[in-house]
């Protein structure tokens, strides 16, 4: 049977109509027997131009080579070719079938002709032009439901039969609401605009058909079309880069604009434009076809396939293209002089376009608060509108129709017949009338508020970097007042807590460990060459100066390049750190000496950066070679291939031939990984490596785990001919998964080499700010994807965990035992109601991230973990991946939300109970990677950490710094400041509102319910607009109940008081009533038997104006009353905005005489009440009976029942606060700490010391301060 299927087998590829597929698909049969590298080698070696065939780096860029360079060996069609079966040089080599799937895309490049039909190049960021901004504008406006409402009172308005206004003060006041929000939307546009037009405008050269480099605007680059970028340009579109001007094709390029990198990348041009283009001259002899995928946002990741032809007979290739030759938009060409690039995509199709999606949208939890506050006011609206038009109708028919000179017995328009006409039409007239309820000026005023508090912590000089200057940004400001409600924190740990400056301190070669933890290799060193080499090797270690001392010694005395050891384990392992890596030496101009190592991965510049130090140099990278100093001698090694690091893969490996032609394979790689592909012969080292990795975790160091394997050259050319083949896959996903599973049978059967132990440094001030946020009541979590061990060491050394000990492990490898330790640790819960603490005492989780796959989608245990993790100080999850990030948030938000509903009797009590635990419970998430973006957009609030990981965590994040430790000031200073501010806001707002609709309200008791107006419409609009509205906005912007330093050094009182709440804000409600019932009712009493006739003052617009003046005067000696900082500014407006009221009226009479409007029922009205001493006695009273009120009320719990701030308020101005351990915790947060200080014992000596006083004051101040929850 096995005969018959090999015959049948031979038949099918013998039809084939495809012979070199077949002859590769029979290598991947069989690709390591001996047979098969006899047959391979025969003739590779002998001619010289074959060697062309293993220049570069990456296997994916010498499939091409491999047709062409046979095709110009073979002189004679019928000669065979050297190294390939001879029916294979029978076949002219086929052009590739490349399957072209939906929107990907053809591109003929040579053509010198731009494609057609494809997205243009010019790029608008803007949101607005002439045509569309004014619809655009309005329709995002009142897309909200606030400005819905506004809109349908103006509207309304203007109905005379319904209207008790004038349709001018309601539009008048919409429409400087909506010119306030236009003029801003203009201003924060006109500057896109202003970018988008230097943008486009920019200069790009493109090449002609002769060759000859022309110059355009960026906003002309088509797709297809050839460029020329220099040194320091940015590149115009995404290109496939085909020449460059460096001697070994590759060039040098800067992401920072794309993701915030600063270090430079390595890109080449493609391999098989490289072979035909030696001069820019040869730019007319390319021809080739570009197949690629189709536009999307995946900066890492570019599939295509270039099938090129010559001008010669038989060159033809086939070479797939990957991010190496893509040269993406925003980047900036560096050290490379010029690079021609074929254009592939422009404008919105560009990556870095289509990686500017709009984040989630996040609205503030105060804007969730309006909005279910306002649906209840505008149902307490209709309900008093539909009662005063049912009393209006009944009121007509029985009390109206007894007053003659009504005439309510004539049917007019304004009084119908039909009782439900009636009805209807005058519950619209009390709609507009009551439309006051609701505060316009709010909305306006919130973003002028929340503008001017992300520019304090623009600001704040205490949250600038000491090193860089970089302040901090409120990228999203509708947040806030958030920051000063947060219960949960999420942190990363690389990066975030710690510096991401990593430097190697110890090591271990095979079953020995070399180094200290405490020696700092990089200090002994400072950069200087005198102590590199042999000094630096024995002061980190003299066991390791003692093995390598004669090998480095002969090979730097040696005349000639030297023998290199074989098979030696240390030499091996230091041999791999200095090639294993995608790093590039830069030029340092103030250090001409020593390079700078530029790369994406900081482990990989502290190990090389170590390498050096000790006297393995990393010299140069070409595109085929890496050349090592070692002791002094130059080494150079040829790079067969490179399989880069992904998250995947989480290894890298490089196949290196060293001079003396041996070929190895060198990887490096996560521990979790790498043991796995140890050779068995390993096996009795695991205990060992275990407890190696065991220790150096437990001292908190990262580890990378080397290894290498020795191997022939057929056997590695066996592998590349397999690799190229799944490399040029038409199916771009199936390429993907061949070349992975290509790349795992390479990795394999590896010696073990050693461990590398990398120290993160924590930042400054991260333990006292934990120990201060934990004491603010919040709980703290750290994620990360380190091991348990550094998990475990790196919350021990933030005080995140206190105790060893006593913390609690939730692991497990199946989903059985995960339902037991979580039922296990839930036992372990105290009794008590509160269901906070484990047993009474301070209890720390950990968990894994493979535990959490178990977890995560089941909803029964998802709460499980989450009703432990609620009752510990601190929780540690390692091993996680970014999703798992995600869900932890989610799970603990649905968990809060689900304790808040247990017990509910109905869906109603339920979904209420949900929606305010939503308002009440925030969470904050905090990291600084890409990894981090998923959490941070699930979280309330993220925060990002401008560190060595990019920009995307600070590009997706609400709020931005530099340091962790600036947390505490943005939640303690600017959290609880904006929260109180605006909370202020809000209800001072609806209250000034209420009072004024409520005078409105009580008069209908005395007008028969007729929907007459006590003011007009212009005289309302201007209460809002400007006799009210300023006061608000200084109280908003200035007012402070407690100095920063108090609030930083009490942070106890951290979200103890709600400043604004359902109570809270109900109460500011009957405030304003009682205020607009007294301001109505004493002048309305006080003036109806004043004067008789056309001088009477017991008219409707006299007693309007008197409660409308005395109306003004309470609320804003209610704002004053309020306030706790006094500033001259905030007084002077308070005042004017009052005093304004008077010369107001008289010159709105003036106007109504000078443009003849006629209404004589006003004229002469002010004159009168002025010269009447009853009205200022009135106003007086009437004023004074309010601010009594209000006086009284809050001097007595200011007296006896004082709260937190009124208590640390009081200690203040008595002096009676400690100023040294204020002083003391400031300067521990601030961001200078640490950078006067040489010795880190130091530095660590004043951080117990300072850890000692936080403990003692968090002991002492919760005895003094009794929380007030009912602060108004």
């Amino acid at each position: 049977m096995g005969e018959e299927r090999e015959q049948e087998e031979d038949q099918a590829e013998s039809s084939s109509p495809n012979r070199a597929q077949v002859w590769l698909r029979r290598m991947a049969k069989g690709p390591w027997t001996k047979d098969g590298r006899r047959k391979r080698r025969q003739g590779s070696m002998e001619d010289e131009r074959l060697a062309r065939l293993r220049t570069s780096v990456d296997p994916l860029q010498r499939a091409a080579t491999v047709a062409r360079e046979t095709s110009q060996i073979m002189q004679d069609k019928n000669k065979p070719l050297p190294g390939v079966p001879e029916y294979l040089a029978e076949v002219e080599t086929e052009r590739r079938k490349v399957r072209v799937g939906e929107g990907e895309r053809r591109i003929h490049v040579g053509t010198f002709q731009p494609e057609e039909g494809y997205c243009s190049n010019r790029v608008v960021t803007a949101k607005y032009n002439l045509i569309t901004f004014f619809p655009r504008f309005l329709f995002e406006m009142f897309t909200r439901a606030a400005y819905l409402y506004f809109l349908i009172q103006a509207v309304l308005s203007w109905i005379s039969v319904i209207s008790p206004f004038s349709g001018v003060g309601s539009t008048f006041a919409l429409v400087f609401v909506l010119l306030v929000a236009a003029i801003k939307a203009v201003v924060e546009d006109s500057k896109r605009h202003e970018e988008d037009r230097t943008l486009n405008n920019s200069v790009a050269h493109v090449v002609g058909e002769a060759g000859k480099v022309t110059d355009k605007k960026w906003e002309d680059v088509k797709v297809g079309e050839i460029l020329q970028v220099h040194d320091e340009e940015s590149f115009p579109a995404d290109l496939l880069c085909i020449y460059s001007d460096l001697p070994d094709d590759v060039c040098f390029i800067k992401t920072a604009n794309l993701d915030g990198e600063t270090n430079l990348k390595i890109r080449r041009p493609a391999r098989f434009a490289v072979d035909m283009i030696q001069r820019p001259e040869d730019l007319l002899c390319l021809k080739a076809e570009l197949v690629c995928e189709a536009p999307n946002a995946n900066l890492h990741v570019f599939h295509g396939i270039l099938q090129g032809e010559s001008q010669q007979e038989l060159a033809s290739s086939t070479l797939p293209i990957t991010m190496n030759e893509v040269l993406l938009r925003g980047c900036t060409l560096k050290n490379s002089r010029f690079i021609y690039g074929v254009v592939i995509y422009t404008g919105g199709d560009s990556r870095i376009m289509r990686n500017q999606a709009i984040t989630p949208t996040k609205v503030g939890v105060f804007d969730k608060f309006l909005n279910v506050q306002i649906v209840i006011l505008l149902v307490v609206q209709f309900i008093l509108c539909l009662a005063c038009s049912i009393t209006s109708y009944i009121w007509s028919q029985e009390e109206g129709l007894n007053n003659y000179y009504l005439a309510l017995d004539t049917f007019v328009q304004g009084n119908f017949e039909n009782g439900f006409v009636y009805i209807v039409v005058f519950f619209f007239t009390f709609w507009i009338l009551f439309s006051y309820l609701v505060p316009i000026s709010l909305f306006v005023s919130m973003e002028i508020v929340k503008f001017w508090q992300g520019l304090y912590i623009l600001m704040d000089e205490e949250m600038k970097d000491f090193d860089t200057g970089e302040p901090a940004k409120a990228r999203n400001s509708a947040l806030n007042e958030d920051l000063g409600q947060v219960e949960y924190i999420f942190s990363d740990k690389t990066g975030t807590l710690t510096t991401n400056d990593m430097r190697l301190r110890e090591i271990s070669i095979r079953t020995d460990s070399y180094g200290h933890k405490e020696f700092q290799l990089e200090k002994f060193c400072g950069n200087k060459r005198e102590n590199m080499g042999m000094p630096a090797l024995e002061a980190f270690d003299e066991r390791l100066h003692a093995r390598l001392y004669s090998t480095l010694k002969n090979i730097g005395d040696a005349e000639a390049p030297a023998k290199l050891p074989d098979n030696d384990d240390i030499f091996e392992f230091f041999i791999c750190i200095c090639l294993c890596h995608g790093l590039i030496v830069e030029q340092d101009p103030s250090n001409p000496e020593v390079g700078i190592y530029q790369g994406a991965s900081p482990d990989e510049v502290a190990l090389v950066q170590a390498a050096r130090d000790i006297g393995f140099e990393f010299v140069q990278r070409s595109s085929s070679s890496v050349t090592l100093s070692l002791h002094g001698a130059l080494h150079t090694f040829e790079v067969l291939s490179m399989l880069d690091f992904s998250s995947e893969r989480q290894r890298m490996s490089v196949i290196i031939r060293w001079p003396d032609g041996k070929v190895k394979l060198y990887c490096k790689g996560s521990d979790a990984i790498m043991l796995g592909l140890l050779s068995t012969d390993e096996e009795p080292l695991l205990p060992t490596i275990d407890h190696q990795l065991l220790h150096y975790s437990t001292a908190g160091l990262r580890t990378l785990v080397f290894g290498y394997r020795e191997m022939d050259l057929e056997e590695w050319e066996e592998w590349d001919d397999w690799y190229q083949n799944a490399a040029l896959e038409g199916d771009f996903e199936a390429r993907d998964k061949e070349m992975t599973e290509c790349a795992k049978m390479l990795e394999q059967d590896l010696h073990f080499l050693g461990v590398s132990a990398i120290e993160d440094k924590l930042q400054d001030g991260v333990p006292e700010a934990i120990e201060c946020l934990k004491q603010a009541g919040m709980k703290v979590w750290m994620i990360t994807g380190d091991k348990k061990e550094t998990a475990i060491n790196i919350a021990i050394s933030c005080r995140l965990i206190q105790d060893r000990e006593k913390l609690l492990m939730c692991l497990a490898d199946r989903k059985e035992l995960t339902e037991e330790v979580l039922g296990s640790l839930l036992k372990r819960r105290a009794s008590d109601a509160s269901g906070r603490d484990f047993a009474g005492i301070r209890q720390e989780l950990l968990v894994d991230g493979k535990t959490l796959t178990f977890i995560i989608g089941d909803r029964a245990l998802e709460m499980t973990l989450a009703r432990i993790a609620d009752g510990c100080n601190g929780v540690v999850v390692c091993r996680s991946s970014p999703k798992q990030k995600a869900a932890i948030v989610h799970i603990m938000s649905e968990y809060r939300q689900q304790m808040a509903a247990e017990g509910s009797r109905t869906r109603i009590q339920a979904y209420w109970r949900k929606l305010f635990c939503r308002l009440n419970t925030l969470s904050l998430a905090i990291g600084d990677g890409a990894n981090d973006v998923a959490m941070l957009q699930a979280a309330n609030i993220g925060v990002g950490i401008a560190g060595k990981e990019g920009r995307q965590a600070v590009n997706n994040a609400d709020y931005a710094f530099t340091q962790f430790r600036f947390l505490v000031r943005l939640l303690l200073v600017h959290g609880q400041l904006s929260q109180y501010r605006i909370a202020r806001l809000i209800k001072y707002s609806f209250y000034k509102n209420v009072a004024f609709g409520c005078t409105l309200f009580i008069a209908q008791f005395f007008s028969g319910f007729s929907g007459q107006a006590l003011i007009d419409s212009i005289s309302a609009a201007f209460y809002n607009v400007v006799f009210t509205a300023v006061p608000v906005l200084l109280f908003a912007v200035l007012d402070m109940p407690l100095t920063f330093e108090t609030l930083m050094h009490c942070p106890q009182i951290y979200n103890r008081i709600k400043s604004l709440s359902t109570f809270t804000f109900w109460k500011s409600i009957l405030d304003g009533v009682l205020h607009g019932g007294v301001d109505f009712l004493i002048p309305y009493y006080g003036l109806r038997n004043l004067g008789v006739g056309r001088n009477s003052l017991n008219g409707l617009y006299a007693v309007g104006r008197t409660s409308f003046v005395a109306l003004t005067g309470s609320v804003n000696l209610e704002i004053a009353l309020v306030a706790r900082h006094w500033t001259w500014l905030f007084g002077i407006f308070t005042v004017l905005s009052f005093v304004l009221v008077f010369p107001f009226f008289v010159i709105l009479e003036g106007l109504y005489r000078a443009f003849d409007i006629p209404d004589p029922a006003q004229w002469g009205v002010t004159q009168r009440l002025y010269a009447s001493p009853a009205f200022w006695l009135l106003v007086c009273v009437s004023i004074s009976v309010t601010f009594g009120h209000r006086f009284c009320w809050l001097s007595t719990k200011r007296i006896f029942f004082p709260g937190d701030q009124t208590k640390l308020a009081v200690m203040e101005q008595a002096g009676v606060l400690d100023k040294t351990a204020v002083s003391r915790r400031l300067s521990t947060l601030s961001p200078r700490n640490g950078h006067e200080s040489i010795d880190s014992a130091s530095i660590d000596e004043a951080t117990r010391s300072v850890g000692d006083n936080l403990v003692e004051l968090s002991r002492s101040l919760p005895h003094k301060i009794a929380h007030d929850q009912n602060v108004v």
